[in-house]
């Protein structure tokens, strides 16, 4: 059932939200809350958010597919954002991530490429390749030596 209603809402908000000048990253919902991430290549600012909320919630209440209470949350994925999908992670590439594996493991190292069926990294000694079937979730991470020019 979630999967159906998360289906729906991005069929919903993804032609208000692409209007609106930002595309729509992901959204998750729980039963508590729906959250909506947009993103935009000159940021996402609070103001926008509230704006595209209040135009998000007008329209599902319109369409009543949620027929019960719940939060709803319009943010940017922010700097350190998840990656579920393919297209997260190349978005992503070039960038350190930590992945969750479904194996309870987890890997870091810098994202350097995506295949349809897999993702490489470069750890600080090896290079990994990952498989999407085993992957739980993926996390972009801030270089903080990087970002702060520290030497490792």
């Amino acid at each position: 059932m979630e999967e159906n209603v998360t289906e729906k809402v991005i069929e919903i908000v993804n032609p208000i939200v692409e209007k609106e000048g930002f595309s729509l990253y992901d959204v998750e919902y729980d039963r508590r809350f729906l959250r909506i991430y947009i993103e935009n290549p000159l940021g996402v600012s609070i103001d926008d958010c509230a704006r595209i909320s209040k135009i998000i919630s007008t329209k599902l209440d319109e369409v009543d597919i949620i027929h019960h209470r719940y939060i709803l949350e319009v943010s940017s994925p922010g700097v350190e954002r998840k990656l579920k999908r393919k297209e997260h992670y190349e978005k992503s590439i070039g960038k350190m991530i930590k992945v969750y594996m479904k194996n309870k493991s987890v890997k870091k190292g810098y994202l350097i490429g995506v295949k349809d069926d897999s993702i490489t990294i470069k750890g600080e000694e090896e290079i990994s390749i990952i498989m999407f079937k085993d992957i739980k979730f993926g996390q972009v991470k801030v270089d903080t030596d990087k970002l702060f020019g520290r030497k490792r």
